[in-house]
């Protein structure tokens, strides 16, 4: 650990001789910023380039950060702070923020215009940083200008230049050094978790490795600020949410087992409580029993030594009638003793379904609710899985027991021949 005479500039890799904030440890680069605290997993090389997203990826977009508020331009003709003040500083870090970039279609023009314009904005937010860091009355003064520093950071890496990246992962270890329970180290942690999500939804193919990326820095902000709730909610749901969507269904458990420890009281909680039912489903016996449409009840418990194959859908669906004669299809090859199909229906009115029963040769028995307020995404049964989308299929083997939880109809076929050969095999 080096004495605290080190300048800021240094610690950060700035061109200005400012005090230090706090001793920086570990090798330079030739700009002098320190590198040795950047996280190793940092998929910082993936960004300069976008590889092709499979098909799963594209039909199911990564999760973006949801915003909480939006930020307003501000009153710039408002009399402005006394020049050269911290104050002032801000002040002029907004009024460049918020300055009309010139139209151009040349793209590399435009890109370095932006970065010069944040490279500014970056200076501004070091000096202004240097002014306030020992001043506990200017502690929001401050936080101003580590916020400024951030996204401004954040903009440049996006850029996709590998020191870039590096400087922005350094600046977040170096704040929580500084002080592990101030804001500027929670601000800091922050914008890595939203650069890392800006290029998850930039590069959703789960082998770009920014969807990896995403959700360590969503799950490592939480430990390290649970007082942060809304942005540890926010961030862990929208990890979880977006590995369910890519099949990474180990670390969307992670997350949503991570929010719901540490907020066991939030109605987030809850609903991860749900997703983490459905998600840890296959292998287990499924509990499915409701009401028909015709006035009947189902319940699974009773479809035990068939296949039973469970669709949530709901009319008006694009592309259902192409999946329901898949369905049909491989239903008619096999008797009703052996495989059937279970629907759970989430339309909002019963005549609709009862017309697309009537046009369709869909004769499954469906669960429909009577409670109006027990529809569409209220029902039951979609509330107590957290069903995300329809349709949505899964199968269930002879013993009650879930084989699949995102079922292809292409390969329906193949899977229910497999488990009905399964069963016939097993018996002495």
């Amino acid at each position: 650990m080096q004495d605290g005479t080190q300048s800021w500039a240094t610690a950060c890799g700035c061109v200005l001789g400012l005090v230090c904030l706090w001793g920086c440890s570990g090798g330079k680069s030739n700009d002098g910023s320190s590198s040795s605290d950047s996280p190793s997993a940092s998929p910082s090389r993936q960004s300069e380039k976008s590889p092709a997203s499979s098909a799963k990826s594209r039909q199911l977009p990564t999760t973006a950060i949801p915003a909480k508020t939006s930020q307003k331009k501000p009153l710039v003709t408002a009399e402005p702070p006394k020049k050269g003040t911290p104050q002032w500083l801000i002040h002029q870090m907004l009024l460049l923020r918020f300055e009309k970039i010139p139209q151009t279609d040349d793209v590399a023009k435009l890109r370095q215009i932006r970065r010069d314009r944040n490279l500014k904005i970056v200076l501004l937010a070091e000096e202004s940083i240097a002014m306030t860091h020992k001043d506990p009355k200017l502690v929001e003064v401050f936080n101003a200008a580590v916020h400024q520093l951030l996204v401004s950071r954040v903009s440049i890496a996006m850029q996709g230049k590998e020191e870039d990246v590096l400087k922005l992962y350094d600046l977040a270890e170096l704040f929580y050094k500084r002080d592990k329970k101030s804001k500027a180290a929670a601000e800091a942690a922050y914008q890595v978790a939203t650069f890392a999500n800006r290029n998850a939804l930039r590069f959703p193919d789960p082998q770009a490795g920014w969807l990896t990326e995403f959700t360590r820095q969503a799950r490592l902000f939480a430990s390290r600020f649970p007082q942060e709730q809304a942005r540890s909610v926010r961030l862990l749901d929208a990890a979880g949410r977006s590995c369910e969507f890519h099949g990474k269904t180990a670390d969307a458990i992670r997350c949503y087992q991570q929010l719901q420890l540490q907020y066991p009281k939030l109605v987030q909680a809850q609903r991860a409580t749900a997703v983490l039912r459905r998600l840890q489903l296959l292998g287990k016996r499924l509990e499915l029993k409701g009401p028909t449409i015709d006035g009947g009840f189902i319940d699974i418990e009773d479809y035990r030594s068939k296949v039973v194959l469970v669709v949530f859908w709901a009319t008006g669906r694009k592309g259902f009638e192409q999946v329901q004669a898949k369905l049909n299809a491989v239903a008619k090859k096999y008797p009703k003793n052996r495989f059937t199909i279970i629907g759970v229906n989430l339309d909002a009115e019963e005549p609709a379904v009862d017309a697309y029963l009537e046009k369709t040769d869909l004769q499954w028995p469906q669960i429909f609710y009577s409670d109006r307020n027990k529809r569409r995404w209220n029902n039951l049964l979609a509330k107590h899985y957290a069903i995300r989308r329809i349709p949505t299929l899964w199968l269930v083997d002879q013993q009650g027991v879930v084989a699949d939880l995102d079922v292809n109809p292409d390969r329906l076929d193949q899977q229910v021949r497999r488990l009905l050969t399964r069963r016939t095999a097993s018996r002495p």
